[in-house]
């Protein structure tokens, strides 16, 4: 038999069973389902984030601000990024949290995403954490050290908060729908997958049809099974 027959037949005998044990293929499904949904919802940790902005601006000693100075902006705003993701800065902001026993300054870099776009002014800050109201303080605390840092290190106060961290109301990993959806595809391919094996273990051959289906051989004739009698 072509492979390409073969392969046909497969699928028509693994539609056969779906069609024959639907209750239980959607029982199957079913329990997939809520099996993911309960996992999501209260086996997986639970992840928020927190957002915030910093809005740089290039500023003389004088305190005069330099607008049009695109250069001085740009420049000003990848040292803050820089400032931000410091060991010191991250480093108090663990101590103001009485965090040292869980957390150091490089496990904390890995809960924060700091950005920048194009020829902008803003800095963007991303906070993950497990407790909606920590990862907030986490931000407040990351953004007012930075700040402060940055005071420090020119004597002049070219950074701001333009945006406070808010404080997350929703989570944002695990996604209940999206592990229901994943749990359902999984599910689904186990089942396609023991199908085939079902499925092809079970080409055996019985009788005349059996070989025409299988084989694609035409059948002349069939030898009589005599049985011997005693």
């Amino acid at each position: 038999m072509r492979e390409k027959d073969e392969l046909i037949l497969q699928i028509k005998e693994i539609v056969e069973y779906i069609k024959k044990y639907k209750r239980v293929v959607l029982l199957w499904i079913v329990l997939a389902s809520i099996t993911g949904g309960i996992i999501a919802g209260f086996m997986t940790q639970k992840v928020y984030y927190s957002s915030a902005e910093i809005y740089v601006r290039p500023i003389r000693a004088d305190g005069e601000i330099l607008s049009d100075d695109l250069n001085a902006s740009q420049q000003l705003t990848q040292d803050f990024i820089e400032i931000m993701q410091s060991r010191s800065v991250l480093e108090n902001v663990i101590t103001d949290m009485g965090m040292e026993d869980i957390l150091n300054a490089k496990a904390l870099q890995d809960l924060i995403y700091v950005s920048s776009d194009y020829q902008s002014r803003i800095v963007h800050i991303l906070v993950a954490g497990t407790e909606p109201s920590q990862t907030q303080q986490i931000a407040e605390k990351l953004c007012f050290h930075a700040v402060e840092k940055a005071e420090e290190a020119t004597g002049v106060p070219w950074a701001v908060v333009s945006d406070e961290p808010n404080l997350p109301r929703r989570q944002a990993y695990p996604v209940l729908w999206r592990s229901v959806l994943q749990s359902v595809a999984l599910s689904a391919a186990l089942l396609f997958f023991f199908l085939i094996i079902v499925t092809s273990g079970q080409r055996k051959i019985n009788d005349k049809g059996d070989v025409q289906r299988y084989l694609d051989i035409s059948v002349l004739g069939v030898i009589p099974d005599y049985s011997l009698k005693g």
